[in-house]
């Protein structure tokens, strides 16, 4: 634990976690290829954080986006392997949703990519309703050079959108939890408390066949 993160390491990945603000600082991958230990594949720019929870809700002032503002409060816990975030969002301070809400921007946890390192794309079952990039678990996103991982969970809850942002050397991965698109391309939140697990893992590339191999 040093300079405000928490990081960790396994045989095939590293992975970092922010401790003033809920979002990855480092995320590794090295199944292909064991040269790119120590390689942060995660968008890190000053002042622009496309990490962690997102909400831009319709009609408000954004609450939790990359580059204008964040309005959180809450706690971070580390216990052995295990990283928590408890925060609420936004001045009133709400712990359960009361209403039903539209966002423009939203997401329970965001990956944002730094294309410039490894070009990765999301590979699984597209979704034709609402904003295009929509993807169903499970799913892999695979970094050429580095490996692939797996995101699946035993859950209809969580969701997925995918998107590419080229001039600003980003791609990003939302990850949604108990969302419902609309045909405009918004977001709807419902109300209540919504929990689910949501898995990460490595895939190892197939073993390499002889050259003779029919």
């Amino acid at each position: 634990m040093s300079n405000g993160q928490v990081r960790y390491r396994t045989a095939d990945f590293e992975v970092g976690f922010h401790l003033a603000r809920p979002g990855f600082s480092f995320l590794g991958l090295h199944t292909e290829d064991p040269a790119n230990i120590g390689t942060n594949l995660l968008s890190a720019k000053p002042a622009f954080f496309a990490q962690g929870p997102q909400l831009h809700e319709l009609g408000t002032a954004p609450a939790l986006i990359p580059s204008v503002r964040c309005d959180i409060t809450g706690k971070t816990r580390v216990r052995g392997a295990t990283v928590a975030y408890d925060f609420t969002v936004g001045a009133q301070r709400y712990r359960l949703t009361t209403r039903d809400t539209l966002a423009w921007v939203s997401g329970a946890w965001t990956i944002g990519f730094r294309n410039s390192v490894a070009p990765s794309h999301a590979l699984g079952r597209l979704v034709q309703e609402g904003e295009a990039g929509a993807l169903a678990l499970p799913l892999l996103v695979n970094f050429p050079r580095f490996g692939t991982w797996e995101l699946a969970s035993s859950s209809p809850l969580w969701g997925a959108r995918s998107d590419c942002f080229r001039s600003s050397d980003l791609n990003i991965l939302e990850l949604k939890l108990g969302e419902q698109r609309t045909a405009e391309g918004l977001h709807r939140l419902p109300k209540g408390r919504f929990t689910a697990t949501l898995t990460l893992r490595p895939k190892a590339p197939p073993a390499a066949l002889r050259p003779a191999a029919p």
